[in-house]
């Protein structure tokens, strides 16, 4: 299972959860503009870390790359 979870506030910061890693996509249809993709360890907490993607830019369903090691990852999608 490979599911994912996600949270928003719509047009500004975007949180999806990745319990077993992966990829996924976000859809951002409804926003404009840049937005940074970051990575959060939920159970080490820390600093937010880069991943495969570092940005992506709203107006459609985008990409949000791979988290940096292994699973259990939440992207932190928000605006710069």
């Amino acid at each position: 299972d490979n599911s994912r979870y996600a949270l928003a506030k719509g047009g500004e910061v975007y949180l999806v959860y990745l319990p077993k890693g992966g990829t996924a996509e976000l859809d951002l249809a409804g926003a404009a503009g840049r937005f940074r993709v970051e990575w959060l360890d939920p159970r080490k907490g820390g600093r937010l870390l880069k991943g495969s993607v570092s940005e992506v830019v709203g107006g459609a369903s985008v990409s949000l790359g791979t988290p940096p090691a292994g699973d259990d990852w939440l992207a932190v999608v928000r605006r710069p």
